[in-house]
């Protein structure tokens, strides 16, 4: 779970505005109704990942999909991994603290 004063941090680092879904996923962990492809859930599920310093996150395990928000093909595993890491750069550039990741 996310302090609500974090919010803007994250979307600085992102260069957007999360919607309110996406703000009360992260801010509760309350799963949302959400509507389908390109409703905003990988995109607050990923924050969500990244900003979360209780876990390390094996390298290996997030090339095998074990982080994706849901099950797919590898072809979503290659775009999981990379998004990630990529909106993870982002946040941890602005100052936020971030997961770490093991290469073990």
């Amino acid at each position: 779970m996310i302090n609500i004063s974090l919010i803007p941090k994250i979307e600085k680092a992102l260069s957007f505005t999360l919607n309110e879904m996406q703000i009360k996923y992260l801010t509760t962990n309350e799963r949302c109704t959400w509507n389908g492809r390109k409703s905003g859930y990988t995109t607050a599920y990923i924050v969500n990942l990244a900003l979360n310093t209780k876990i390390e996150i094996k390298l290996s395990d997030l090339r095998k999909g074990k982080y994706n928000d849901e099950k797919r093909d590898i072809n979503y595993n290659y775009w999981f991994k990379q998004e990630f890491g990529y909106v993870r750069d982002l946040l941890e550039i602005q100052g936020l603290n971030v997961v770490k990741i093991s290469t073990c």
